[in-house]
């Protein structure tokens, strides 16, 4: 039997840290990065387009229709 993948909500995961953590996480979980720009999805990362300080988009609230993250790593 396949053990399922955890689901990680990641915020700045396409900076410069951020991409390595991304590439680190990826291995082992299935990623839901937010990014202010749009980006393709690849093996495991789900890219989704906002910006947590647009207090007029509830961005977080859009990644919840994805998934229901078991963790999350807020990278500044």
């Amino acid at each position: 039997m396949r053990k399922q993948m955890l689901t990680i909500f990641v915020t700045g995961g396409t900076g410069f840290i951020g991409k390595e953590v991304v590439r680190v996480l990826a291995s082992q979980y299935n990623l839901i990065v937010l990014s202010r720009t749009a980006r393709p999805s690849t093996k495991n990362v789900t890219y989704i387009t906002g910006d947590l300080l647009d207090k007029k988009k509830p961005t977080f609230c859009r990644a919840g229709r994805y998934c229901a993250p078991h963790g999350c790593f807020y990278l500044r």
